[in-house]
Protein backbone atom coordinates (compact mmCIF):
# COMPACT_ATOMS: atom_id res chain seq x y z
CA UNK A 1 0.00 0.00 0.00
CA UNK A 2 1.39 3.37 -1.02
CA UNK A 3 0.57 6.89 0.25
CA UNK A 4 -2.49 8.49 -1.30
CA UNK A 5 -2.17 11.47 -3.63
CA UNK A 6 -4.20 14.64 -4.12
CA UNK A 7 -4.86 14.09 -7.83
CA UNK A 8 -7.72 11.67 -7.10
CA UNK A 9 -9.31 14.29 -4.85
CA UNK A 10 -9.11 16.84 -7.66
CA UNK A 11 -10.74 14.51 -10.20
CA UNK A 12 -13.44 13.66 -7.66
CA UNK A 13 -14.22 17.37 -7.32
CA UNK A 14 -14.38 17.81 -11.09
CA UNK A 15 -16.73 14.82 -11.37
CA UNK A 16 -18.90 16.22 -8.54
CA UNK A 17 -18.26 13.13 -6.46
CA UNK A 18 -17.95 12.74 -2.72
CA UNK A 19 -14.83 14.83 -2.06
CA UNK A 20 -14.94 14.24 1.70
CA UNK A 21 -14.86 10.46 1.16
CA UNK A 22 -12.03 10.78 -1.37
CA UNK A 23 -9.94 12.85 1.05
CA UNK A 24 -10.68 10.41 3.89
CA UNK A 25 -9.57 7.45 1.74
CA UNK A 26 -6.35 9.26 0.76
CA UNK A 27 -5.64 10.01 4.42
CA UNK A 28 -6.35 6.39 5.38
CA UNK A 29 -4.06 4.94 2.71
CA UNK A 30 -1.29 7.37 3.65
CA UNK A 31 -1.64 6.47 7.34
CA UNK A 32 -1.58 2.73 6.57
CA UNK A 33 1.55 3.29 4.50
CA UNK A 34 3.42 4.05 7.74
CA UNK A 35 3.49 0.34 8.56
CA UNK A 36 2.55 -1.26 5.22
CA UNK A 37 5.67 -0.03 3.40
CA UNK A 38 8.09 -1.62 5.89
CA UNK A 39 5.98 -4.81 5.94
CA UNK A 40 5.90 -5.09 2.15
CA UNK A 41 9.61 -4.36 2.02
CA UNK A 42 10.23 -7.21 4.46
CA UNK A 43 8.03 -9.63 2.48
CA UNK A 44 9.12 -8.78 -1.05
CA UNK A 45 12.75 -7.71 -0.72
CA UNK A 46 14.14 -9.62 2.23
CA UNK A 47 12.00 -12.79 2.06
CA UNK A 48 10.86 -12.90 -1.55
CA UNK A 49 14.11 -11.83 -3.21
CA UNK A 50 16.36 -13.09 -0.43
CA UNK A 51 18.53 -10.00 -0.49
CA UNK A 52 18.88 -9.97 3.30
CA UNK A 53 20.90 -6.99 4.47
CA UNK A 54 22.00 -6.00 0.98
CA UNK A 55 19.41 -3.22 0.97
CA UNK A 56 18.57 -0.93 3.87
CA UNK A 57 15.14 0.62 4.27
CA UNK A 58 15.33 4.28 5.34
CA UNK A 59 12.55 3.87 7.91
CA UNK A 60 13.11 7.19 9.67
CA UNK A 61 13.03 9.17 6.42
CA UNK A 62 9.88 7.39 5.27
CA UNK A 63 8.08 8.07 8.56
CA UNK A 64 9.05 11.74 8.50
CA UNK A 65 7.88 12.13 4.91
CA UNK A 66 4.56 10.41 5.57
CA UNK A 67 3.92 12.39 8.76
CA UNK A 68 4.36 15.65 6.85
CA UNK A 69 1.54 14.47 4.57
CA UNK A 70 -0.81 13.07 7.23
CA UNK A 71 -0.42 15.61 10.04
CA UNK A 72 -2.63 18.63 9.26
CA UNK A 73 -1.19 22.12 8.97
CA UNK A 74 -1.72 24.25 12.10
CA UNK A 75 -4.66 26.61 11.97
CA UNK A 76 -3.83 30.18 11.04
CA UNK A 77 -4.11 32.89 13.62
CA UNK A 78 -6.41 35.71 12.51
CA UNK A 79 -3.48 38.09 12.43
CA UNK A 80 -1.60 35.89 9.96
CA UNK A 81 -4.16 36.25 7.19
CA UNK A 82 -4.00 38.69 4.36
CA UNK A 83 -6.22 41.71 4.71
CA UNK A 84 -9.79 40.51 4.18
CA UNK A 85 -12.43 42.76 2.72
CA UNK A 86 -15.29 40.59 3.95
CA UNK A 87 -14.93 37.58 6.27
CA UNK A 88 -15.42 34.45 4.18
CA UNK A 89 -17.63 32.95 6.87
CA UNK A 90 -20.06 35.84 6.46
CA UNK A 91 -20.37 35.57 2.68
CA UNK A 92 -23.22 33.53 1.21
CA UNK A 93 -24.89 33.22 -2.18
CA UNK A 94 -27.83 35.62 -2.22
CA UNK A 95 -31.28 35.32 -3.75
CA UNK A 96 -33.09 38.03 -5.75
CA UNK A 97 -34.21 39.70 -2.53
CA UNK A 98 -30.62 40.00 -1.31
CA UNK A 99 -31.04 37.46 1.48
CA UNK A 100 -28.97 34.26 1.89
CA UNK A 101 -30.19 31.75 -0.69
CA UNK A 102 -31.52 28.53 0.77
CA UNK A 103 -30.80 25.14 -0.78
CA UNK A 104 -33.22 24.63 -3.64
CA UNK A 105 -33.43 28.35 -4.42
CA UNK A 106 -33.27 28.99 -8.19
CA UNK A 107 -30.70 31.49 -9.42
CA UNK A 108 -27.27 31.97 -10.94
CA UNK A 109 -24.06 31.72 -8.91
CA UNK A 110 -20.45 30.60 -9.35
CA UNK A 111 -21.22 27.07 -8.24
CA UNK A 112 -19.70 24.66 -10.79
CA UNK A 113 -16.44 23.71 -12.46
CA UNK A 114 -17.49 25.06 -15.87
CA UNK A 115 -17.51 28.57 -14.38
CA UNK A 116 -13.70 28.49 -14.39
CA UNK A 117 -10.96 28.02 -16.98
CA UNK A 118 -7.15 28.16 -16.97
CA UNK A 119 -4.32 28.10 -19.49
CA UNK A 120 -2.09 25.53 -17.80
CA UNK A 121 -1.90 22.81 -15.18
CA UNK A 122 -0.32 25.08 -12.55
CA UNK A 123 -3.18 27.55 -12.77
CA UNK A 124 -5.78 24.78 -12.71
CA UNK A 125 -4.26 23.28 -9.57
CA UNK A 126 -4.19 26.73 -7.96
CA UNK A 127 -7.86 27.29 -8.78
CA UNK A 128 -8.93 24.02 -7.18
CA UNK A 129 -6.56 23.51 -4.28
CA UNK A 130 -4.93 26.80 -3.28
CA UNK A 131 -6.12 28.51 -0.11
CA UNK A 132 -5.66 31.83 -1.84
CA UNK A 133 -5.48 32.76 -5.49
CA UNK A 134 -3.19 35.74 -6.23
CA UNK A 135 -4.58 37.36 -9.37
CA UNK A 136 -3.99 40.61 -11.21
CA UNK A 137 -4.69 42.49 -14.42
CA UNK A 138 -2.07 41.38 -17.01
CA UNK A 139 1.15 43.09 -16.02
CA UNK A 140 2.42 43.59 -19.57
CA UNK A 141 -0.82 44.79 -21.13
CA UNK A 142 -1.40 45.43 -24.03
CA UNK A 143 1.59 43.36 -25.18
CA UNK A 144 0.23 40.43 -23.18
CA UNK A 145 -2.69 40.17 -25.60
CA UNK A 146 -0.32 38.66 -28.17
CA UNK A 147 1.15 36.10 -25.75
CA UNK A 148 0.55 32.47 -26.71
CA UNK A 149 -1.08 31.45 -23.38
CA UNK A 150 -3.60 34.28 -23.44
CA UNK A 151 -4.43 33.82 -27.11
CA UNK A 152 -4.98 30.11 -26.50
CA UNK A 153 -7.33 30.90 -23.62
CA UNK A 154 -9.35 33.48 -25.55
CA UNK A 155 -9.67 31.69 -28.86
CA UNK A 156 -11.76 28.70 -30.00
CA UNK A 157 -9.72 26.09 -28.19
CA UNK A 158 -10.99 27.28 -24.78
CA UNK A 159 -13.26 30.31 -24.27
CA UNK A 160 -14.25 30.79 -27.92
CA UNK A 161 -14.15 34.56 -27.39
CA UNK A 162 -15.82 37.03 -29.73
CA UNK A 163 -14.45 40.31 -28.40
CA UNK A 164 -11.88 41.13 -25.75
CA UNK A 165 -11.54 44.48 -24.04
CA UNK A 166 -9.45 45.93 -21.24
CA UNK A 167 -12.14 47.83 -19.36
CA UNK A 168 -11.21 50.71 -17.02
CA UNK A 169 -13.09 51.29 -13.75
CA UNK A 170 -16.59 52.79 -14.19
CA UNK A 171 -16.85 56.56 -14.36
CA UNK A 172 -18.99 58.67 -12.06
CA UNK A 173 -21.57 59.04 -14.84
CA UNK A 174 -21.74 55.27 -15.33
CA UNK A 175 -22.26 54.76 -11.61
CA UNK A 176 -24.98 57.40 -11.67
CA UNK A 177 -26.82 55.57 -14.46
CA UNK A 178 -27.23 52.63 -12.09
CA UNK A 179 -27.91 54.68 -8.99
CA UNK A 180 -30.01 52.78 -6.46
CA UNK A 181 -29.09 49.35 -7.85
CA UNK A 182 -27.81 46.97 -5.18
CA UNK A 183 -24.58 45.37 -6.40
CA UNK A 184 -23.04 42.39 -4.62
CA UNK A 185 -19.50 40.95 -4.97
CA UNK A 186 -19.36 37.55 -6.71
CA UNK A 187 -22.90 38.04 -8.08
CA UNK A 188 -22.16 39.44 -11.54
CA UNK A 189 -25.07 37.58 -13.17
CA UNK A 190 -27.78 39.23 -11.08
CA UNK A 191 -25.85 42.52 -10.95
CA UNK A 192 -25.74 42.84 -14.74
CA UNK A 193 -29.45 42.06 -15.02
CA UNK A 194 -30.33 44.66 -12.40
CA UNK A 195 -28.20 47.29 -14.11
CA UNK A 196 -29.86 46.42 -17.43
CA UNK A 197 -33.31 46.88 -15.91
CA UNK A 198 -32.36 50.24 -14.39
CA UNK A 199 -30.37 51.76 -17.26
CA UNK A 200 -31.47 49.93 -20.40
CA UNK A 201 -27.92 48.78 -21.05
CA UNK A 202 -27.53 45.36 -22.64
CA UNK A 203 -26.13 42.42 -20.70
CA UNK A 204 -22.83 41.06 -22.01
CA UNK A 205 -21.94 37.46 -21.13
CA UNK A 206 -18.45 36.08 -21.02
CA UNK A 207 -15.47 35.76 -18.70
CA UNK A 208 -13.28 37.92 -16.50
CA UNK A 209 -9.64 37.06 -17.26
CA UNK A 210 -6.82 37.36 -14.74
CA UNK A 211 -3.08 36.79 -14.79
CA UNK A 212 -1.72 34.50 -12.08
CA UNK A 213 0.45 36.83 -9.99
CA UNK A 214 2.74 34.01 -8.78
CA UNK A 215 3.73 33.13 -12.36
CA UNK A 216 6.04 35.05 -14.72
CA UNK A 217 4.32 37.87 -16.68
CA UNK A 218 2.09 36.68 -19.54
CA UNK A 219 2.72 33.02 -18.67
CA UNK A 220 -0.42 31.86 -16.85
CA UNK A 221 -4.03 33.05 -16.94
CA UNK A 222 -7.36 32.05 -15.41
CA UNK A 223 -10.90 33.02 -16.37
CA UNK A 224 -14.10 33.22 -14.32
CA UNK A 225 -17.58 33.26 -15.89
CA UNK A 226 -18.81 36.83 -15.55
CA UNK A 227 -21.52 39.20 -16.84
CA UNK A 228 -21.38 42.95 -17.33
CA UNK A 229 -23.16 45.62 -19.41
CA UNK A 230 -22.80 47.49 -22.70
CA UNK A 231 -23.97 51.10 -22.96
CA UNK A 232 -26.03 52.44 -25.86
CA UNK A 233 -22.79 53.61 -27.47
CA UNK A 234 -21.28 50.11 -27.25
CA UNK A 235 -18.88 50.74 -24.40
CA UNK A 236 -18.48 48.07 -21.76
CA UNK A 237 -19.21 48.82 -18.10
CA UNK A 238 -18.61 46.37 -15.26
CA UNK A 239 -20.18 47.58 -12.02
CA UNK A 240 -19.79 44.36 -10.03
CA UNK A 241 -17.43 45.14 -7.12
CA UNK A 242 -14.69 42.82 -5.93
CA UNK A 243 -14.76 42.03 -2.25
CA UNK A 244 -11.66 44.19 -1.81
CA UNK A 245 -13.34 47.10 -3.61
CA UNK A 246 -16.39 46.75 -1.40
CA UNK A 247 -14.04 47.44 1.53
CA UNK A 248 -12.73 50.64 -0.02
CA UNK A 249 -9.82 49.52 -2.21
CA UNK A 250 -9.46 51.53 -5.40
CA UNK A 251 -11.00 49.75 -8.43
CA UNK A 252 -8.67 48.46 -11.12
CA UNK A 253 -8.88 47.78 -14.83
CA UNK A 254 -10.44 44.47 -15.90
CA UNK A 255 -9.82 42.20 -18.86
CA UNK A 256 -13.18 40.93 -20.14
CA UNK A 257 -13.92 38.60 -23.03
CA UNK A 258 -17.36 38.14 -24.55
CA UNK A 259 -18.21 34.52 -25.26
CA UNK A 260 -21.22 32.33 -25.99
CA UNK A 261 -19.81 30.05 -23.27
CA UNK A 262 -20.49 32.84 -20.79
CA UNK A 263 -24.19 32.03 -20.72
CA UNK A 264 -25.39 30.66 -17.40
CA UNK A 265 -28.75 28.95 -16.95
CA UNK A 266 -30.62 29.46 -13.69
CA UNK A 267 -30.49 26.37 -11.53
CA UNK A 268 -31.28 25.19 -8.02
CA UNK A 269 -28.65 25.91 -5.38
CA UNK A 270 -27.27 22.71 -3.87
CA UNK A 271 -25.12 22.16 -0.81
CA UNK A 272 -22.19 21.23 -3.08
CA UNK A 273 -22.74 24.40 -5.12
CA UNK A 274 -22.80 26.51 -1.96
CA UNK A 275 -19.50 24.94 -0.81
CA UNK A 276 -17.94 25.55 -4.23
CA UNK A 277 -18.97 29.23 -4.12
CA UNK A 278 -17.59 29.48 -0.60
CA UNK A 279 -14.18 28.25 -1.77
CA UNK A 280 -14.11 30.92 -4.48
CA UNK A 281 -15.03 33.52 -1.87
CA UNK A 282 -12.20 32.49 0.45
CA UNK A 283 -9.74 32.63 -2.42
CA UNK A 284 -11.00 36.09 -3.30
CA UNK A 285 -10.78 37.22 0.34
CA UNK A 286 -7.24 35.92 0.69
CA UNK A 287 -6.07 37.16 -2.66
CA UNK A 288 -2.62 38.64 -2.69
CA UNK A 289 -2.81 40.22 -6.11
CA UNK A 290 -0.33 42.96 -6.84
CA UNK A 291 -1.48 46.37 -7.89
CA UNK A 292 -0.09 47.17 -11.30
CA UNK A 293 0.03 50.94 -11.63
CA UNK A 294 2.06 50.81 -14.85
CA UNK A 295 -0.60 48.61 -16.50
CA UNK A 296 -3.31 51.01 -15.32
CA UNK A 297 -1.42 53.97 -16.80
CA UNK A 298 -1.04 52.17 -20.13
CA UNK A 299 -4.75 51.31 -19.95
CA UNK A 300 -5.68 54.97 -19.71
CA UNK A 301 -3.62 55.70 -22.84
CA UNK A 302 -5.47 53.07 -24.89
CA UNK A 303 -8.89 53.61 -23.31
CA UNK A 304 -10.48 54.43 -26.64
CA UNK A 305 -8.58 51.66 -28.44
CA UNK A 306 -9.04 48.75 -26.06
CA UNK A 307 -11.25 46.66 -28.30
CA UNK A 308 -9.78 43.54 -29.88
CA UNK A 309 -11.66 41.34 -32.35
CA UNK A 310 -10.83 37.67 -31.84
Amino acid sequence: MAPGGSTSNLFTLWARGNVALSVAMSAASTTCALFMLPLLYLLYVRVGLGLGDALDLPVVNIVIALLTIVVPEPMEEPGDRDAVAMPAAEWQPLDDAGTPAASGCVGRWLTEASDLAATDAEARVAMWSSDRLPLRFPQEWPAAFKSAPLRRLLNKSMLNGVRCRAVPPPTAAEHAAAAGVVLEPLHSFSNAERVAAASGWAVVKGFWVFELADAPPSASFVAVRHWWNATSSGGWVDLTPRLSEAAGEEPRSRLLVESALGDKAADKLTAAGRDFAGVKCRQECRKNGQRNDESDKRMQKVRGQDHAQL
